[in-house]
């Protein structure tokens, strides 16, 4: 794990793919080269769509021998399916992703309140 100040020093670089600035891509994110789900630690700039494609094992060759990553091991470093790392980026995504739990909550509400006064009018 990095500090705050290391990450501050290590990011002024830029990506590690294309070399683009933090104020360039509106952020730069923390990369880890071995995924997290696999106790991975050690983390390197990458902007927000090279962090997504070599999250999803979408880079090529080239790209990856800039970063340090022989091709032939890459599918070792990526993260487990299933761990979490597809959260919604978006406010709106994350919106919707919590209008759909408010649904599913309400929903389940509804069916046991149903249940219960069907019980006590004899309906059930």
């Amino acid at each position: 794990m990095v500090t705050k100040l290391e990450w501050d020093v290590i990011k002024k670089r830029g990506c590690a793919v294309c070399g683009k600035s933090d104020v360039a891509v509106g952020g730069l994110e923390k990369a880890h080269l071995k995924a997290k789900s696999k106790n991975g630690t050690q983390v390197i700039p990458m902007c927000p769509t090279h962090h997504k494609k070599f999250d999803k094992g979408l880079l090529k060759d080239s790209e990856l021998e800039k970063i340090g990553i022989d091709p032939e091991k890459y599918k070792k470093y990526l993260p487990k399916k299933g761990s979490g790392t597809s959260k919604p980026k978006t406010a709106i995504e994350e919106y919707e992703k919590a209008q759909k739990e408010t649904a599913k909550k309400m929903k389940k509400a509804n069916d046991e309140t149903k249940k219960i006064f069907g019980r006590r009018l004899g309906l059930i």
